[in-house]
């Protein structure tokens, strides 16, 4: 049984999700298991999106794009929440991954994270995760599709999915948290 994290506590201002003209936010560093270029590729072919911000600086498409790339300064933590906030998408469709703290801090920030499989042993069948997960985060296609049904979704019902994925994570992770400590 895996121990898992919670989000973290965040009551940060949030703006309101675009399905057009959306900003994804890409907020991972240049490494393979990342799969920035993945992200940002599918992103970049995705016309529901105008902004992609970036945090790696070592980053760059072989190719030119009709998209405004940002490339932010390194953020502190709180700063990493207010960016999340602002973003209508966080992409996070890794190789590999435990449950990324990036998915909890967009989750805690309300705004959802597009994420690749996790191997988790529980909520994998919530629609949360159905309408963010990825089905190859190899394929810049599936990146893009799971991009654009994640954008397209009504914001009252994701976050009414977030808000739910979100109080079942934070129970699960205070049982499995209690069970671990024997407590």
């Amino acid at each position: 049984r895996q121990v898992y994290n919670m989000p973290p506590a965040y009551t940060g201002k949030r703006i309101p999700r675009r399905a057009t003209g959306a900003t994804v936010f890409i907020p991972s560093w240049n490494l393979i298991h990342k799969n920035i270029f993945t992200n940002a590729a599918a992103a970049a072919a995705t016309g529901e999106v105008a902004n992609i911000w970036l945090m790696a600086d070592d980053f760059a498409l072989p190719y030119r794009v009709d998209k405004n790339v940002k490339r932010l300064p390194k953020l502190s933590q709180l700063q990493m929440m207010e960016a999340m906030s602002q973003a209508d998408a966080v992409m996070n469709a890794s190789i590999v991954d435990c449950h990324p703290m990036v998915e909890l801090e967009a989750l805690a920030a309300g705004t959802p994270a597009l994420r690749g499989r996790l191997g988790m042993d529980a909520l994998e069948d919530h629609p949360y995760v159905e309408i963010t997960q990825v089905a190859d985060p190899l394929s810049v296609a599936d990146v893009r599709q799971t991009l654009r049904r994640m954008l397209a979704a009504p914001a009252v019902e994701m976050d009414d999915m977030m808000s739910s994925y979100s109080r079942q994570m934070v129970a699960l992770s205070f049982e499995r948290y209690s069970e671990f400590m024997e407590i």
